[in-house]
C-alpha cells in the first residue's frame, strides 16, 4: 500500500520497500480498509510535513545558551520488538517547546510517531504528546523523563511505554564517547552465534562534514544491504543501496546507488568484528569518515538495561516474547513462540519399531527396518518437548549377502569392465516439498535396480508423515477437495497446534538438517550418501554444510534453492520453462515449421478464450484455465505437446486438441470432430519405457482381484488423493486421459499435490523461511515482468504466502541457515530443462557451490520425471555413487532430445 514513497518524520524516515527485514502486508481482515487507511497515510504525510518545518534541530542536551532551555536536543532510545529486530526511536526536544518521537520497528512497516510539547522542569523534563500520524489523540499522553548521567528516563511506575519504561540517551554523548552507547554485549553475542554477520546496526557520528550523522546498517538475509545517513537536521536522509558478502568472517560491502541515483564507480566497505561490534576498517570510493566508526548489533542496543531508576533488575529480556495463544477462531495477533532458555543438551536416540502396513506395501520386508529417532523440538529450547523422526533402513539386496562390501555396477557401455569392489555407505535419502512424507521416493527406490547394490535410509520430515507429533491439518480437509483457500481453516489448525504444545519455530530447514546428522550419529554411520530431492535438496546442502566429513556424495534432485527468495523466483519458472519449449519447438526442423511463432500464438490464444470460453462440453474453459493447464502438462511431461496444443486451440480444433491433451474434466467429442492423427518428431527408444495404455484400467491386470502390489497401488492413489472408497477412486480416474494418469504411478518422487503433505509443516517453515524476504511490491515487480496475461495467476502463490503468514505466524529463520562456503565434496545436480516448478538456474546455483559439480540437465525433461527420464535418471546415479570421481555420462543421458508432437 505504501508502494517506495520516502516517508519524512523530520529525520526518521523508512522507505518500506526496500528497508525490508519483514514485509510490510495488509492482512485479510485489513484489506477491507484499504480507502480509509489511504486517507490516514494523507493525514500523516502532512503532520509529518508540518513538524518538520517547525521542529528546529538544536545543540547537545543540558546545553544551557541564552534561550535556549535545559535538556533541547535529540536523544536516541531502544526497545524491544516482538516482529522486528528491536524498535529504533529518536525523540527531538526543540528549543520552540515543541516534541516529536518516531520509533521505526526496522522492519519495512511506517514508524510510529507522535507529536506535541515539552517543558523542563525539576531534574528532568515533561511532555504532552497531542498527536500521532492519523491526527489528534483521543486523550493527550503525559510523560515525565528524569535526568540521570546524561539520560533521561522515564520514572519508577510509569507504564507508557510499557513494563521495562524508556530511557533515552542524549545523542551527542552518544556520539560524542563510545563508553556512552549503553550495549549487552552478552545479547549482541548471541545473536551473531545465531544469524552470523547479517543484521540490523546502528552507529552514531559526531558532528563532521554536513553534520552529526544517525546511521542504520542493515545486512539483509539475501545479501542486499542497505546503509541510510540521517544527518539529524530535517532534510531526507541518504540511502545508499548494494551488496554484502561474507568473506573470511568480514563483511565487505558493496555500494551501488543512493537514493535511486546510480554512483559511476562503486563504493567498497570493509568492516570486521571487535568483540560484539563491528568496526569499519577501509572505504574505497566514499563514506571516508565511516572508517573506524563502530556499528552496534540491535540486539546489543535493544537489551541493554536501562539506568538504576528504581527496582534493579538483573534479567536480560529475550527478543522473543512469549504469547498466549489466542482463542480458536481468532486470527493470531502476534508470533508465538516459547521462551528461549538456552541451548538444549541430548543424545539422539533411535530405536527400531514395527514397519507398518502402509510401508511393508511399499517394499519387501527382507533387509527392511523401521524406526524412530528422538530428538527435540527445537534444539534451541533446553528442557522443550522432544519428536520423533520415522525412518525406513532397506538393505540392498547385495548387501543382504555381503553387508560390508558390494560390486561398483556397470552403468553404461564406457564403465562395463569395471569391476572394483568399493565399499558403498548408505544412501540418506529426504525428498519432497516441506512437510512431504518419503513414501514417494522409497516406492521408486523399492522398484528400482539401486536397491540391488545401493542400501537406503528414507526419512519423514519431523511434522509429516509417520513421523510424530504430526503436524497435518485436517481441518484443510475441504481445501484439499475444492481447492479454495479457508482463513478461517488455517486459523484453527494454528491455534490447535500451539494449544497442543507445539513449537513451529522447531519445524524448519536447520532443524532438518540437524536430523539427518543426530540420525547417522545415532546409527554410527562413519559416511553417507545424501539424496535431496526438491527442497529436500535444500535441507540435504545444509547437512554438507554442517558436516562435510560425513557426506562421501551428494546427490540434488531438481533442488530448491537454499538462498533464494524462492516463491518470487517460482513465480517466474513456469513462463522461462514455456519460453525454453518455444525456442526448442523452432530448432527442431519438423516442430519448427509446423508451429510458428509459438510465443504470441499462445497469448492470443489466451485472450481469445478469456474473451470466449471453449464450449463447456470441451472442458478447457477460459484462457486462464488453458495456461494453468499447459503450465501442468509441462510439469508432468516437459510439455512435447505444448506447441500442438497451443496451435489446435488457436485454430479451435478440439478434436486435435483432446487427443493430445484432454482438460481434467475430459472431453465429449461428436465423433466427426476428430481430427488428423499425430505423432512424434523423434520418439525416444530408451530401454525401460512407459507401456502404452489406452485407458488408465489397462494399466492394471484384473481390477476385480489386483496383484498385492496393485492393490497396493491404489490404496496409495485413494489415499494421496483424498478420496472415500475404491469407487470414488475409480470414477476419478476414468476421467483421466492416460497422460494425465501415468505421472500418478510412474516416475521417482513423482508428486500429486496432496501427496502426504503436512500443511503445518508446509506453513511453518515458509512463513519463516520465505515470505520475511520479499513484500507485496516485489510480487508487483515479478508480476511486472511477465505477460499481463499469465502476471496474476504465475504470482498467486507469492502473494497468497503473504495472507497465509499474517495468520501463520511464526519466529523468523536466522539468517545463518542460508549460508553456505564453497563445498568440496563429490556432487552431482539433476533437473528437467523444461522443468516449470525447480527451474534450471536453480540447480546451475546449487552446483556453483560445489567445487567440481556435475550438472546433468535432462534435455526436454519437466518436473515429474515419467520414462524415459527415471530410468535414465537411475542410471546416473549409479553410475555417480559407484564412481564418484568419474563424470557420470550413460549413453541414455547422450541420446536425450526434446521431443514434440507434430502433424503427420
Amino acid at each position: 500500500m505504501f508502494g517506495h514513497s520516502f516517508i519524512r518524520y523530520n529525520g526518521a524516515r523508512r522507505d518500506s520497500g526496500w528497508l525490508v527485514l519483514f514485509p510490510y502486508r495488509l492482512s485479510i481482515w485489513q484489506t477491507m480498509t484499504n480507502k480509509t487507511a489511504s486517507i490516514q497515510l494523507v493525514g500523516w504525510l502532512i503532520l509529518a510535513a508540518v513538524v518538520g518545518l517547525v521542529l528546529v534541530m538544536s545543540a547537545p542536551a543540558h546545553t544551557v545558551a541564552q534561550g535556549v532551555p535545559p535538556f533541547t536536543g535529540i536523544y536516541k532510545s531502544w526497545m524491544l520488538a516482538s516482529d522486528s529486530p528491536g524498535i529504533d526511536g529518536t525523540l527531538y526536544l526543540n528549543r520552540d517547546g515543541s516534541a516529536f518521537l518516531s520509533d521505526d520497528p526496522l522492519n519495512g512497516q511506517a514508524p510510529t510517531v507522535r507529536s506535541g510539547t515539552w517543558v523542563p522542569v525539576e531534574a528532568g523534563v515533561s511532555i504532552t504528546f497531542t498527536n500521532d500520524a492519523t491526527g489528534v489523540l483521543p486523550q493527550p499522553i503525559l510523560v515525565r523523563l528524569d535526568a540521570l548521567d546524561g539520560a533521561l528516563a522515564t520514572a519508577p511506575g510509569d507504564l507508557t511505554f510499557g513494563e521495562r519504561g524508556r530511557t533515552f540517551y542524549s545523542f551527542a554523548a552518544l556520539a560524542g564517547a563510545t563508553a556512552a552507547v549503553p550495549y549487552n554485549v552478552d545479547a549482541a553475542t548471541a545473536a551473531y552465534g545465531a544469524t552470523g554477520l547479517g543484521g540490523v546496526y546502528k552507529a552514531m557520528l559526531p558532528a563532521a562534514a554536513g553534520g552529526p550523522r544517525d546511521i542504520t546498517l542493515q545486512l539483509l538475509p539475501d545479501f542486499r544491504v542497505v546503509l541510510e545517513s540521517d544527518y539529524l537536521n530535517g532534510s531526507a536522509p541518504v540511502v545508499e543501496y548494494g551488496a554484502w558478502q561474507d568473506v573470511s568472517r568480514q563483511v565487505l560491502m558493496t555500494l551501488t546507488e543512493a537514493n535511486g541515483k546510480p554512483y559511476t564507480t562503486p563504493v567498497m566497505i570493509t568492516l570486521a568484528p571487535d568483540g560484539a561490534v563491528l568496526v569499519a576498517l577501509a572505504s574505497e570510493g566514499g563514506n571516508a569518515a565511516l572508517v573506524g566508526e563502530r556499528f552496534y548489533r540491535m540486539e546489543g542496543l535493544v537489551n541493554a538495561l536501562p539506568p538504576v531508576i528504581g527496582p534493579v533488575t538483573t534479567e536480560v529480556p529475550v527478543i522473543t516474547p512469549e504469547v498466549t495463544p489466542e482463542a480458536a477462531g481468532a486470527p493470531p495477533s502476534a508470533v508465538v513462540a516459547a521462551p528461549v532458555t538456552g541451548p538444549a543438551i541430548y543424545d539422539p536416540i533411535y530405536r527400531p519399531a514395527v514397519c507398518p502396513e502402509e510401508i511393508t506395501a511399499l517394499v519387501s520386508t527382507d533387509g527392511v527396518e523401521c524406526g524412530y529417532l528422538t530428538v527435540p523440538e527445537n534444539r534451541r529450547r533446553a528442557g522443550g518437548p522432544e519428536v520423533q523422526i520415522f525412518t525406513v533402513s532397506v538393505q540392498s539386496t547385495a548387501a543382504l549377502t555381503a553387508p560390508e562390501e558390494t560390486t561398483a555396477p556397470a552403468t553404461d557401455e564406457a564403465a562395463t569392465a569395471v569391476t572394483d569392489t568399493v565399499t558403498i555407505p548408505p544412501i540418506v535419502a529426504v525428498a519432497g516439498a516441506p512437510g512431504e512424507s518419503g513414501r514417494g521416493w522409497l516406492a521408486w527406490y523399492a522398484a528400482s535396480s539401486l536397491r540391488e547394490t545401493h542400501s537406503v535410509i528414507v526419512i519423514d520430515p519431523r511434522g509429516s508423515g509417520l513421523s510424530l507429533p504430526s503436524l497435518d491439518c485436517p481441518e484443510l480437509a475441504a481445501v484439499r477437495a475444492t481447492g479454495e483457500a479457508d482463513v478461517q481453516a488455517l486459523v484453527n489448525c494454528y491455534n490447535r497446534l500451539v494449544q497442543e504444545g507445539r513449537d513451529l519455530a522447531g519445524y524448519r530447514t536447520a532443524e532438518q538438517a540437524a536430523d539427518i546428522i543426530d540420525l547417522a550419529r545415532a546409527l554410527d554411520l562413519a559416511q553417507i550418501d545424501l539424496y535431496g530431492g526438491e527442497y529436500g535438496a535444500a535441507v540435504a546442502r545444509q547437512v554438507a554444510e554442517r558436516a562435510p566429513g560425513l557426506v562421501r556424495t551428494l546427490v540434488l534432485d531438481r533442488p530448491w534453492p537454499l538462498a533464494g527468495v524462492t516463491p518470487l523466483e517460482q513465480a517466474m519458472a513456469p513462463y522461462s520453462a514455456l519460453r525454453k519449449i518455444f525456442r526448442d519447438c523452432a530448432a527442431d526442423k519438423a516442430c519448427g515449421a509446423a508451429y510458428p511463432d509459438l510465443e504470441e500464438q499462445f497469448l492470443a490464444v489466451i485472450d481469445f478464450y478469456n474473451a470466449t470460453p471453449a464450449p463447456a462440453n470441451i472442458g478447457y474453459g477460459t484462457g486462464s484455465a488453458i495456461a494453468e493447464f499447459i503450465f501442468d502438462l509441462l510439469a508432468r511431461d516437459g510439455g512435447e505437446a505444448v506447441p500442438a496444443l497451443v496451435s489446435a486451440l488457436a485454430g479451435s480444433d478440439y478434436g486435435t486438441a483432446c487427443r493430445l491433451a484432454s482438460p481434467p474434466g475430459g472431453c465429449r467429442l461428436p465423433a466427426a470432430s476428430a481430427a488428423a492423427p499425430v505423432t512424434t518428431t523423434a520418439a525416444i527408444t530408451e530401454t525401460g519405457a512407459t507401456p502404452a495404455v489406452s485407458t488408465w484400467r489397462t494399466f492394471f491386470s484384473d481390477l476385480n482381484n489386483p496383484t498385492p502390489d496393485e492393490a497396493a497401488l491404489l490404496d496409495q492413489l485413494q489415499g494421496e488423493l483424498g478420496l472415500a472408497t475404491r469407487e470414488d477412486l475409480f470414477a476419478y480416474l476414468d476421467t483421466l486421459a492416460p497422460a494425465q494418469f501415468m505421472p500418478l504411478v510412474a516416475a521417482p518422487g513423482a508428486t500429486v499435490t496432496t501427496v502426504n503433505l503436512s500443511e503445518g509443516v508446509y506453513f511453518s517453515l515458509l512463513c519463516a523461511e520465505a515470505a520475511p524476504l520479499y513484500t507485496a511490491e516485489d510480487v508487483q515487480r515479478v508480476a511486472e515482468r511477465l505477460p499481463a496475461q499469465v502476471a496474476s495467476s504465475l504470482t498467486a502463490a507469492a502473494a497468497e504466502l503473504g495472507v497465509v503468514c499474517e495468520v501463520w505466524q511464526v519466529p523468523r529463520a536466522a539468517i545463518s541457515n542460508r549460508i553456505v562456503q564453497l563445498g568440496f565434496m563429490p556432487a552431482m545436480a539433476v533437473v528437467g530443462t523444461h522443468d516449470p516448478l525447480t527451474p534450471v538456474f536453480w540447480a546451475r546455483r546449487a552446483a556453483a557451490d560445489l567445487d567440481g559439480a556435475y550438472l546433468r540437465p535432462l534435455a526436454g525433461a519437466g518436473h515429474t520425471l515419467t520414462d524415459p527420464y527415471a530410468a535414465c535418471v537411475e542410471e546416473l546415479l549409479a553410475a555417480f555413487l559407484s564412481h564418484p570421481e568419474r563424470a557420470p555420462n550413460p549413453a541414455c543421458y547422450r541420446r536425450l532430445r526434446p521431443t514434440f508432437v507434430t502433424p503427420e
